[in-house]
């Protein structure tokens, strides 16, 4: 007997209902093995001659892989350290509730002093530090509301209404008295703060990133009045704004006048001897916040002639200096979710391709997962855009969002580049499922696997021992120069 869908049927009806059917059939269905367990299996078939001489069709058993990606789903909505909700499901919960025209308040918390406390005492008692404060958020909220850590010492709260000023204020006030409090952790006495912004939909304010954004601004506005206070969001904030401006002026400044550059992390294979190839990113050296990387300056900026200008000279520099280098060297780059959307990378990478001779097949882009939360259908058209062109398509961060999990299975990807997060924490239980969970699938759909993120010995064990294609990180080395990494490529065995 077969169980599919929850209704069991003999086989022997199954097939003769195929028969008068011109193409295969497939079925999923369960079945139970000799050892009393349930499986799940994909059946196709094809009648031959109607069915009069018998049918022909294979059964595949896909019970590791759907344990795998249901396991894969229940982690890739939690954050690991503390079991709150990530930023995946924040976003899933504050849309399912602005669509709903739910009002809703959303508090933006990040700590005070905890970098000291895992400079100095270390990431252990700093991931203490993180989960008791999880404690103390899930401790003060109804079962209605939500928590969730967007990474390092960023929290979110969301409280769904009713839910009045007052009752507002008080949560505050008291969440940041509870966590003015000494902790008493691993044998240390450790004190830190927090600062909250709040925000509150409305009429003009019903979008997720919109919402938390203004939450934000708030939150820059608690910090600049001393932090371990809260403020709420109002128009009068939106001083933040001009400050933004201000500071896109500054790069355009510094992009005609040389004060971009480019430098190459090196890439490795598993075994970590062999140089594979480079990842390219972007630098500035700010007159007073000294050398940024690219994530601290690029997703702020908003105006898209600059991002285009940007997009434009990055991959023209790292094409050109990548065809110095002997094949099969390959080089990386991050595309943001607006540059791709835009269909901007569509446009510029054939003339950057031809001008500098690079051979496609040597360039890898690493396209955001969020971009697979687009339903567009100008989406799927850059990306088998791209890959007309040759090169190869890596789907970045991934693990961090569900969506990742499901637009990998119907993308033209190559390979997957798992969140930094995921290895600097390696080494806890349900971190080592969820990579290894997603190893699998990755291998399962024949995927290129690759970690970047690689700090110490250990991480670059536990990668190599999982089988991953390419590692990077400052174990292996400090991004380099142009010039430099010419050098190193030309002198790698």
């Amino acid at each position: 007997m077969l169980s599919a869908h929850g209704a069991a049927q003999p086989l022997a009806q199954w097939l003769l209902g195929q028969a008068s059917l011109p193409a295969a059939a497939a079925l999923i269905c369960q079945y139970t093995d000799y050892d009393g367990r349930t499986r799940t299996c994909k059946l196709s078939a094809r009648a031959i001659q109607g069915g009069h001489e018998g049918f022909r069709g294979t059964a595949t058993d896909i019970t590791g892989e759907l344990e795998a990606l249901a396991q894969i789903r229940y982690l890739a909505l939690h954050d690991s350290l503390t079991g709150l909700a990530n930023r995946g499901r924040l976003y899933d919960f504050l849309q399912a509730q602005l669509a709903c025209a739910t009002p809703l308040a959303v508090l933006s918390l990040d700590l005070d002093r905890f970098k000291p406390i895992n400079d100095h005492l270390g990431h252990a008692v700093g991931d203490s530090v993180l989960r008791r404060v999880a404690q103390v958020l899930e401790q003060n909220i109804r079962g209605t509301d939500l928590v969730a850590r967007l990474g390092g010492d960023e929290f979110v709260v969301v409280l769904p209404g009713p839910f009045g000023q007052a009752e507002l204020q008080q949560l505050c006030e008291r969440i940041i008295e509870q966590l003015h409090l000494p902790m008493h952790l691993d044998g240390h006495r450790v004190f830190i703060g927090v600062s909250i912004g709040a925000a509150w939909s409305g009429a003009d304010c019903r979008h997720a990133e919109a919402l938390l954004q203004r939450a934000d601004i708030a939150l820059y506005s608690a910090k600049g009045a001393g932090r371990g206070t809260w403020r709420q969001y109002s128009e009068g904030m939106n001083g933040a704004l001009l400050e933004r401006r201000q500071y896109e002026t500054s790069l355009r400044e510094a992009f005609h006048n040389d004060g971009l550059q480019i430098c190459y992390m090196p890439r490795f294979s598993a075994g970590g001897s062999q140089l594979a190839g480079f990842e390219a990113s972007l630098q500035w050296q700010h007159p007073q916040r000294g050398l940024l990387g690219w994530q601290e300056f690029i997703p702020g900026v908003q105006d898209p002639a600059l991002l285009d200008a940007l997009g434009h000279w990055i991959l023209h520099n790292l094409c050109q200096q990548a065809a110095t280098w002997p094949a099969p060297l390959t080089v990386s780059m991050v595309v943001l979710p607006r540059c791709f959307k835009s269909g901007l990378m569509a446009v510029q990478l054939p003339p950057a391709l031809a001008r500098s001779g690079l051979d496609p097949r040597r360039l890898i882009l690493a396209i955001g997962e969020e971009v697979m939360l687009d339903p567009s259908p100008n989406i799927a058209r850059h990306l088998h855009g791209l890959k007309a062109l040759g090169v190869a398509v890596y789907v970045d961060k991934f693990g961090s969002r569900l969506s990742a999990l499901q637009g990998l299975l119907g993308g033209p990807f190559d390979g997957i580049r798992f969140e930094r997060h995921l290895i600097e924490t390696l080494g806890q239980g349900q971190d080592q499922a969820l990579f290894a969970a997603m190893v699998t699938l990755g291998r399962s759909l024949g995927l290129q696997v690759a970690a970047e993120g690689i700090d110490t010995q250990d991480q670059f064990e536990q990668l190599r021992a999982a089988i991953c294609d390419q590692l990077q990180g400052a174990f292996f080395g400090q991004a380099l120069s142009g010039p430099e990494a010419t050098l190193r490529a030309l002198q790698a065995p």
